[in-house]
């Protein structure tokens, strides 16, 4: 079993081959330095240990992840350096959760933007509360800079280009059940159905043959 007590603001749960990976920097697991950096190393633990057959990611407080805190933005406003460093842990995130063999599955309640809702869409199957507070955003326009994180990816290849553009050229906020509708998400459900549902799936999947043969 990998160790992941070097993590600070995400837990990391593994039993019965199942990783459960719980944001904690409640209550809106906004995004600092360390869990910016953080978001991109755990795909890659993950993978690498071999206790793990499947992930649930879920989220301690009111939202999954509502984006980027004052302290990121700030690092990277009037310093190239630290922004260049950014973007290569963003892509580092990217390519890792693609790269990610395990299958992983998102409960997402709350709003889910930024790299936080890219954090949830680059899963193999995301459930969320069906409720009045669930929302998935790129937000990146809204800052005036161009969809980040893996959205211009991830968005086009689940609902299509006409339509991820109308989202992400205006940062719309997309509720679950219209998530699931237009094919974003794969179910809304109750909010208590929401982690049990999801841990039901990667316990099913992680009993299965995930392993290759030679």
């Amino acid at each position: 079993m990998a160790d992941y007590s070097q993590y600070q603001h995400i837990k990391v749960e593994v039993s019965g081959g199942v990783a459960l990976v719980t944001l904690n920097r409640p209550p809106h697991n906004l995004l600092n330095i360390r869990m910016h950096k953080e978001m991109a190393d755990i795909p890659r633990d993950l993978n690498h240990d071999d206790d793990v057959r499947a992930v649930v990611i879920t989220a301690e407080g009111k939202n999954f992840c509502a984006g980027g805190d004052f302290e990121l933005f700030s690092r990277h406003k009037d310093n190239p350096t630290a922004k260049a460093l950014g973007f290569e842990e963003t892509r580092e995130f990217i390519w890792n959760m693609i790269e990610l063999e395990k299958p992983a599955i998102a409960a997402v309640h709350g709003l889910a933007t930024g790299m936080g809702c890219q954090l949830a869409l680059l899963c193999d199957i995301v459930l969320a509360a069906d409720d009045e507070t669930t929302r998935f955003s790129d937000g990146h326009m809204n800052i005036g800079v161009p969809p980040g994180d893996g959205g211009a990816l991830i968005w086009p290849v689940l609902i299509g280009l006409a339509r991820a553009k109308q989202y992400l050229f205006s940062s719309d906020p997309v509720s679950a059940r219209e998530a699931e509708r237009i094919g974003l998400i794969a179910q809304a459900i109750p909010r208590d159905q929401l982690l049990p549902t999801a841990m039901e799936w990667a316990t099913r999947l992680a009993s299965g043959p995930t392993r290759r043969l030679p």
